[in-house]
């Protein structure tokens, strides 16, 4: 089987950025955002290893791989795992089920 290759989509790299940009301003310092980007990486190298680990979601063909307080929402194909969320957990469920529902 043909490595798969990841792809983050614009909206998923601006929800990252956010995300990071938020708690370097909440603490001051960027120890915190290089957490999240450490936990990320390691859940990318998973994902691409195990690429059904994630679990479905309601929306079909959607997956989602919990990291504590965040998750990565992606999609598989034979070439490529798309990352089309990247997610607070902490925040309302629903407005994220609505952006996926809205995109396909």
């Amino acid at each position: 089987m043909a490595k798969r290759s990841v792809v983050w989509t614009v909206t998923a790299a601006k929800q990252r950025r956010s995300i990071l940009n938020y708690w370097l301003q909440v603490t001051g310092n960027k120890d915190y955002s290089r957490k999240i980007i450490e936990v990320t990486k390691k859940h990318v190298q998973l994902i691409l290893k195990y690429p059904k680990s994630g679990r479905e979601m309601e929306i079909p063909g959607v997956r989602a791989s919990v990291m504590g307080y965040f998750s990565l929402v992606y999609t598989l194909n034979t070439r490529e795992i798309n990352i089309i969320a990247f997610w607070d957990n902490r925040q309302n469920p629903k407005t994220l089920f609505d952006q996926l529902k809205n995109k396909g």
